[in-house]
């Protein structure tokens, strides 16, 4: 994950997914905790699949990527990966949930790999 992707998770955390009343578009990041028994090649494997999610309608930027270790106290780096969502509305975000990639991305790389699992 790049710094360029880091400050983009971060200000995506810190703002309203709707910075401006008359704005659709919405942020959806996501945290995951792997268990520790799955594999690097599994994690790579998720954080290539995420790219997919470009292929579903409403989509409109992914960026995925693994924490990058610091000392700094106030840097939370102890999770996997960060995903980065956003999409065109909150319909487009609901279509994106429900849509068949997500879903076999979901029982794929999160369920029964993961301990936890952070949605903002």
């Amino acid at each position: 994950m790049s710094i360029r992707q880091i400050v983009i998770l971060f200000i995506a955390l810190a703002l309203p997914a709707v910075a401006e009343s008359d704005a659709k578009e919405i942020n959806h990041v996501v945290i995951c905790w792997y268990d520790e028994a799955v594999s690097d090649e599994t994690i790579d494997q998720a954080i290539k699949a995420v790219q997919g999610f470009k292929q579903i309608e409403g989509v409109e930027d992914v960026r995925v990527g693994r924490a990058i270790p610091s000392d700094r106290a106030i840097v939370d780096d102890s999770f996997s990966i960060g995903v980065f969502i956003r999409t065109k509305d909150a319909e487009s975000l609901e279509r994106y949930i429900e849509h068949p990639i997500h879903k076999m991305f979901v029982k794929k790389f999160v369920s029964g790999k993961t301990t936890k699992v952070t949605v903002y």
